[in-house]
């Protein structure tokens, strides 16, 4: 199925952790922290009224769409200018959302797997968001990681995954990517050239568009289906 393998890419969010929890605990801690520091704008809005301007500050920023943290920079910015606070609430508050953001819990089977795939590929992470690999445990395991940000377009654009192609020093041909996300993942990877595996724990059908080359259920699957 897969031939000349020599690069292994993973998506991040929802494919080696489960990315809700993580952005509700951080978006509460950021709430409280304004709650302490800049009240007038938590005396004004409540959490959910917050999440929901910052959905729509996306979209009347669609040219930095693809950097998760200048757009949330941009908002907490647009708060302190709206309630009379110094421009450092929005570094402060950038600052401490990512802490928050990088506090994930990985799925039980990760670091196995990136244990045994790193031995015999080049490990990297394709990702829209904006976790840290350098602060989370699972990153000793990656040999790179390409981001959005980083290259300046979302996944499924083929940028993203040409890009990881030259951080590992391989065709895209040589790629496996792994991710959760039909359009993003798999339709990014397969117009790459990638190859492409749909992590599909929940068992939803596919929603149209090319195949993946494989689906998976369980990230435990992956190693035995790339040996071959």
């Amino acid at each position: 199925m897969f031939n000349n393998i020599r690069c292994i890419t993973f998506d991040l969010d929802d494919t080696l952790w489960p990315v809700k929890p993580v952005i509700l605990k951080a978006e509460q801690a950021l709430y409280q922290w304004l709650c302490e520091h800049y009240p007038r704008v938590t005396d004004t809005y409540t959490v959910q009224q917050l999440t929901q301007q910052r959905v729509t500050l996306t979209m009347r920023y669609p040219d930095i769409s693809h950097d998760v943290s200048l757009l949330r920079w941009q908002f907490l910015a647009e708060l302190a200018e709206q309630f009379d606070y110094p421009d450092s609430l929005a570094d402060q508050g950038l600052n401490l959302f990512r802490q928050y953001r990088n506090q994930v819990t990985p799925f039980a089977e990760a670091e196995a797997v990136l244990t045994e795939l790193g031995k015999a590929y080049t490990i990297g992470a394709i990702t829209n968001g904006n976790a840290e690999l350098d602060k989370i445990s699972l990153g000793q395991y990656f040999d790179f990681i390409t981001t959005a940000a980083d290259v300046g377009a979302n996944k499924p654009c083929v940028s993203l995954f040409q890009q990881a192609a030259s951080e590992a020093a391989v065709e895209t041909a040589q790629i496996v990517h792994i991710g959760d996300s039909a359009e993003a993942d798999v339709i990014g990877a397969n117009k790459a050239g990638c190859y492409s595996i749909w992590f599909n724990p929940a068992r939803h059908a596919w929603p149209g568009g090319q195949s993946p080359d494989a689906v998976i259920h369980s990230l435990a699957e992956v190693p035995a289906l790339i040996n071959g």
